[in-house]
């Protein structure tokens, strides 16, 4: 897939990037970023020097180096269900249970939901379905990636907690201490077991004779987006990933922050340490699909940007605006095209994202964006949100994004529109829908005006979203 490539508007100023935000967001009297808040890791706590200390690798690529053997046996056992469906839309169902790491001292079952086309012929490229805080396994989410063409497997992670008596698996529940947990020692969090039984569920799929064990695809949401990328990072079985919410750096914005002011000092640096996904990104090489809503509450956004950027290659985006901790329907069927065209290998020949220009035009900023490739494009819109006077520019839960539809300019695969400049400061982005449902968004981006002896000219700041603190109050 052409990957994403940033055209960014030329600018008569050689001032670093924060230097130039900081002189507009006075000019314009907009509250600036949080920069003189006390933070949550301050130089008084010994957070900072713990994880100087800890050289050491995180706790779980040292047992995959030291104890993972994917060949381990599992124990499966299967059971049959009826089968869904009829003809060409029939799925051979399965409840399946296997073995995992033991906790304290008792074993581990995982349960899983696994099912796949009847009538596909030849191998098929595998899919592990990964829930969230609150979630379990579900026998739709099955039946739905096998209809996209996959044998898919939908797991309830370890034991229940809040929200999930109706979880089959047995281990430790999945509650906020026992996750951020690190004692008596560092395999106690709850993300420990959470990664093992994500690995013990690839081993399953490649462990089918109806799978390519060279084309698995992970998707992960919320707590199975941020898990994900641990075991994404770690088992190189996985071919590509999809991470819907979940991020890392979750000490510097996210849900939790509250709680992680009451823990002891050093625990939060322990933890982060050993199980923040930002330890792990860069042992992250395969493609990687990021979707989430611009007003996420759980996973902030300037993080979920952030963690986006420490990945190389740099994943496809897709940015829902207005959405909180949730997808529409479009985005639900955009992540599934872009598994369908990365575990069937024909992502290289797809459209993509190939320029993005904002410049200042007399009734407002203009904003072009290129989409090429062979497949048409359905449309291209642009979020946009005004940071106005008093407004904070590093808040970004409970916006409400503006959307400009663009239209197909005179050059071939360029788009564009026009958007307000009233405000002296505004962040967009745009994301291009195709006609086979693929969506792709741009990074956040910055623009404002500046005057200079030739006339006023927009400067662009791309992914400032990953750049400046979030807003920690």
């Amino acid at each position: 897939m052409t990957r994403y490539g940033c055209y960014s508007a030329p600018h008569a100023s050689s001032m670093p990037a924060a230097a130039i935000i900081m002189t507009a967001l006075m000019t314009a009297q907009i509250a600036a970023p949080s920069f003189g808040r006390v933070p949550l890791i301050s130089k008084k706590r010994p957070v900072q020097m713990a994880r100087t200390a800890l050289s050491r690798d995180p706790i779980l690529r040292q047992w995959v180096i030291r104890d993972w053997r994917p060949a381990a046996r599992l124990d499966t056992q299967t059971q049959p269900l009826p089968t869904i469906g009829a003809g060409a839309q029939a799925v051979r169902c399965y409840q399946i249970r296997f073995t995992s790491i033991a906790w304290q001292g008792k074993a581990v079952r995982i349960f899983g939901f696994y099912g796949y086309p009847v009538r596909a012929s030849g191998r098929l490229p595998g899919l592990l379905l990964v829930h969230g805080g609150g979630g379990y396994a579900t026998l739709n989410r099955v039946i739905e990636g096998a209809h996209h063409g996959f044998a898919t497997l939908s797991i309830d992670l370890p034991g229940k907690g809040p929200h999930r008596s109706i979880s089959r698996s047995t281990g430790p529940d999945m509650t906020v201490p026992q996750i951020f947990d690190v004692q008596p020692d560092l395999e106690s969090s709850y993300i420990f077991q959470a990664v093992i039984a994500q690995m013990r569920a690839i081993s399953f799929l490649c462990s089918r004779p109806e799978v390519d064990p060279d084309r698995i695809g992970l998707a992960g949401v919320s707590w199975g987006g941020a898990t994900g990328l641990l075991t994404t990072s770690l088992d190189h079985r996985v071919r590509c990933f999809v991470d819907i919410f979940g991020g890392g750096y979750l000490s510097e914005g996210s849900a939790w922050m509250k709680y992680f002011r009451r823990l002891p000092p050093g625990q939060l640096a322990l933890w982060e340490a050993n199980y923040d996904a930002s330890e792990y990104l860069s042992g992250i090489h395969v493609p990687v699909l990021g979707e989430t809503g611009t007003d996420d509450r759980c996973y902030w956004l300037p993080e979920f940007m952030k963690t986006m950027d420490a990945i190389h290659p740099r994943p496809d985006l897709i940015l829902l605006p207005n959405l909180d901790h949730r997808l529409n329907p479009a985005g639900h069927q955009a992540f599934y095209r872009w598994l369908e065209l990365h575990l069937d290998r024909r992502a290289a020949v797809h459209a993509g994202l190939e320029g993005f220009t904002i410049r200042r035009a007399s009734d407002g900023l203009e904003i072009r964006v290129k989409a090429g490739g062979s497949v048409a494009v359905r449309s291209v819109r642009v979020g946009y949100f005004a940071v106005g006077p008093g407004a904070a520019a590093d808040a970004y839960s409970g916006r409400i994004w503006q959307v400009a539809s663009c239209q197909k300019g005179a050059t071939p695969g360029w788009w564009g529109a026009v958007i307000p400049d009233g405000s002296p400061l505004i962040q967009l982005f745009a994301t291009v829908t195709f006609a086979d449902g693929l969506m792709l968004s741009t990074p956040i981006h910055t623009a404002f005006s500046r005057e200079t002896p030739h006339g006023p000219i927009a400067i662009d700041i791309p992914s400032l979203c990953a750049r400046l603190p979030s807003d920690r109050s």
